[in-house]
């Protein structure tokens, strides 16, 4: 269980930074100051950070797994939240 929601932390901050990529790559459309990588590569690592976290939603909801599947999304979407927040704080 450790295990899962270190993993799952990990995957929401990950996923927090390709997520402000992706903002300041649209924000900056106009402006081209921002020199990071392509919008296709940002939403291709945002889909290859999630990949594993849908397969393994699948396969544990296949083995009626409920209480993992709820770790890893509440620390999911709450590292990101969380992340997301404490950027804008700072």
């Amino acid at each position: 269980m450790i295990i899962t929601g270190a993993l799952s932390i990990c995957g929401g901050l990950t996923f927090l930074k390709y997520s402000i990529v992706l903002i300041a790559a649209t924000i900056d459309a106009g402006l081209h100051a921002f020199s990071g990588p392509s919008l296709g590569r940002t939403l291709w690592s945002m889909v290859v950070t999630l990949l594993p976290f849908v397969v393994a939603m699948y396969a544990l909801h296949r083995k009626r797994e409920y209480l993992f599947i709820k770790i890893m999304v509440y620390l999911f979407i709450g590292a990101w939240l969380l992340g997301f927040i404490w950027l804008i704080n700072s």
